[in-house]
């Protein structure tokens, strides 16, 4: 199946799908944590952070963050590009966020919900036959190196 944002959205709200896969697979919620909190702590507690404080300008800080953290996710350059605009906006918000409420945890959590997510709906596609959007074995979307 084709990715849509009616799609995203309707599994984003099938929160017995959530809760069941959860259940059936706990360390996934360990593993999305761990790699949110530590992408959070890189990109913005530390890069985003460093920036703003040596220009002066938290526009800059938060913009040029979202595009590091975008290009440096392989699966950015392999999605169509309705998921890569998703993405990119998700690193602009999450950028914002940070910068507003300067709160570590509030951003991990938010990255490791949506973690959560994707690694739900590419469950559910292998499960289906389709070719998983985010393979969970990918979860952390490890950068290009």
């Amino acid at each position: 199946s084709s990715w849509t944002f009616l799609g995203a959205w309707q599994n984003f709200l099938d929160v017995r799908g959530l809760a069941a896969y959860l259940r059936d697979n706990p360390k996934i919620l360990l593993g999305v944590f761990v790699f949110a909190f530590r992408e959070e702590v890189i990109y913005r507690a530390a890069a985003q952070s460093l920036i703003i404080h040596y220009t002066g300008s938290a526009l800059l800080g938060v913009l040029v963050i979202a595009v590091i953290f975008c290009v440096t996710h392989v699966h950015y350059f392999r999605n169509p590009w309705q998921q890569s605009f998703e993405f990119t906006l998700f690193a602009l918000t999450v950028g914002a966020v940070y910068f507003l409420t300067g709160d570590l945890l509030c951003v991990t959590v938010i990255h490791a919900v949506r973690n959560w997510e994707i690694s739900y709906i590419a469950d559910r596609e292998n499960e289906d036959g389709d070719t998983p959007v985010t393979p969970v074995s990918a979860l952390a979307d490890a950068p290009t190196r």
